[in-house]
């Protein structure tokens, strides 16, 4: 990535952004409409595991870049892109949409699936355990 030197001159604005809602997300698979168990991370919403809805992706992450004109490094367009998105999640019992990342939640494929989402469940998650091993070895050297 190059460096830019400031002052620049934009001559356009362009914005390469999905739709508020998409059917397909960038790291999550997924359709909306489907079911899905889910355990919002809301404190008021406490630790119960409730029935929920996919309704689809919604961008969360944003990103903009410089592009200069030919020859000219500090004349340029500057182009608005989305680089990330989420899970909206409709929760009915609670009238709430909550996000895939702050929630924990799993697609309901029959009703054997239709289960509470336990601590032991969120604690198993490999990336909570990386963590948790990381803020052990930090305790550890203090």
């Amino acid at each position: 990535m190059a460096n830019i030197q400031f002052p620049i001159t934009v001559t356009e604005i362009d914005f390469q952004t999905e739709p508020p809602i998409s059917a397909k997300g960038f790291f999550t698979s997924g359709k909306p409409g489907m079911t899905v168990a889910v355990r919002s991370c809301k404190k008021e919403h406490g630790d119960k595991t409730r029935l929920g809805i996919l309704i689809g992706f919604v961008p969360i992450h944003m990103g903009a870049r410089f592009e200069a004109e030919d020859g000219k490094k500090d004349v340029g367009r500057l182009v608005f892109t989305n680089t990330g998105s989420n899970p909206a999640i409709f929760i009915p019992e609670l009238n709430e949409v909550v996000l895939g990342c702050e929630s924990w939640w799993g697609e309901i494929k029959n009703e054997k699936e239709l289960k509470e989402i336990t601590n032991e469940d969120i604690n198993n998650v490999w990336y909570v355990r990386a963590m948790k091993e990381l803020a052990s070895h930090h305790e550890g050297e203090k």
